[in-house]
């Protein structure tokens, strides 16, 4: 079975509410990832990269698709999701050339199987993740690490998180993955309350420590510093008890550090990634 939610509602990837009656009101929210079991919730989502190296022109990577999720109940106070691929095209562009596009064949082997707790932190995670540029657990949990508050929250509250992003892997740059983790200021702006669910606005402020990456190439030391900031406009639903929509954006820049002296040049890269997703009625 497929919940829905009425198509009106959606506008621009993102879901437009207009309280249906001025009397309608909730004082607070609580946050608690608690999707219902076998209740399947199909993600669409769309993620853009631009990146340059040394200030050359951008290379540009995106992928689009969709992805399912389905609760399969509890295990250890956790409660365990299994997500797969329904689909995804990669595409991605060299400076000045045409777009080329691949489409990954996940078969059997694009899923993963993650365990949660009602605050959204990740306990384990087992199978294949990712076919794309676009983190499928980020999907799910609306930005990757972040954690829900333990308290009940009112319109203006807010709390302190850790999230993360990914270091895109972008062909023609030196960018070859990883994590990095940002500290964050989350505020739930607004509650809408309807007659089927509650909806509350959710912002994301954050800004991504300032990370070294050192690494070794023969006999040098090659290290690249990296720092940036992270945005982001999520709306939850309390009828799925998951975030249903949001739009991501992070820009990092990151400069090389060599520890020879012939090896030190003004390398540098720069990137933006914006992923947008919804779920889908």
């Amino acid at each position: 079975m497929v919940r829905s939610i009425p198509a009106s509602l959606w506008w621009a990837g993102l879901v437009l509410v207009m309280p249906l009656d001025a009397s309608a009101a909730q004082d607070t929210l609580r946050l608690r990832f608690a999707p219902p079991d076998e209740t399947s919730i199909v993600i669409a989502f769309q993620t853009h990269t631009r990146a340059s190296q040394s200030g050359s022109p951008a290379a540009e990577l995106a992928d689009l698709g969709h992805v399912t999720g389905v609760p399969l109940g509890m295990v250890d106070g956790a409660h365990v999701v299994h997500l797969r691929y329904d689909s995804v095209r990669v595409r991605s562009r060299q400076p000045h050339a045409q777009w080329r596009e691949r489409r990954p064949a996940v078969g059997d082997s694009g899923w993963s199987q993650i365990r949660l707790d009602d605050r959204m932190r990740v306990v384990a995670v087992s199978g294949w993740q990712r076919a794309g540029l676009t983190d499928p657990i980020a999907l799910l949990t609306g930005v990757r690490d972040l954690e829900l508050p333990d308290r009940p929250l009112r319109a203006g509250d807010r709390w302190h998180a850790r999230p993360s992003v990914r270091v895109p892997h972008v062909p023609g740059t030196a960018m070859t993955g990883g994590k990095l983790v940002a500290d964050a200021l989350v505020t739930l702006d607004s509650i809408v309350a309807r007659p089927y669910d509650t909806l509350g606005f959710v912002t994301v402020q954050g800004a991504i420590h300032r990370t070294t990456v050192v690494d070794p190439v023969g006999e040098r030391r090659v290290s690249w510093s990296y720092s940036g900031d992270l945005a982001g406009s999520l709306v939850w639903s309390t009828g799925w008890n998951v975030f249903v929509s949001g739009t991501n954006r992070s820009r990092v820049s990151a400069s090389k550090h060599a520890t020879r002296a012939a090896d030190r040049g003004a390398e540098t890269l720069a990137w933006e990634t914006t992923t947008r997703y919804r779920v889908q009625p």
